[in-house]
This record gives structure tokens, C-alpha cells and sequence, in this order.
């Protein structure tokens, strides 16, 4: 879990976020949501903004959605 909330090279693009927190995440077995959570809410706050307007709780595609939002990102 550390190491989804340690700080990341800020020069590495979100889509390469967005692998590194599959990889951690599949890794320990963890649910797909904390994924698209630590894409929502540990962003810059400008950027982080943005993303909490495009997150859809409706959506079931968790991964999908996260990867929508990096790639926006």
C-alpha cells in the first residue's frame, strides 16, 4: 500500500502512472478501484480537479476508466 501513496517522478507521463499502479496493485491483489482512486485523488490539485469532474461513479470498468483518464491526463 506504501507504495501507491509514495511520491513519483514528476517527469514520468500519467499513462506510465497509470502502469505502475496496475503493476503495484496486481501485485498485491489489490482491487481495481484503488487504481482509479489514486489516479482521482492524488493528482496535483489543479489536475485534480479536472479528473474528480470526469470520474464517473457509475461506471464498472474501473481500469478502463482509469486508463481513459491518464491518457487525458
Amino acid at each position: 500500500m506504501k507504495l501507491f501513496s509514495q511520491h513519483k517522478d514528476p517527469k514520468r507521463s500519467w499513462p506510465k502512472h497509470f502502469l505502475y499502479f496496475v503493476a503495484v496493485n496486481d501485485a498485491r491483489g489489490g482491487a481495481d478501484t484503488l487504481v482509479l482512486d489514486n489516479i482521482v485523488n492524488h493528482a496535483l490539485s489543479k489536475l485534480a480537479l479536472v479528473l474528480k469532474k470526469k470520474y464517473d461513479v457509475n461506471r464498472v470498468d474501473c481500469l478502463r476508466h482509469a486508463e481513459g483518464l491518464a491518457h487525458f491526463a
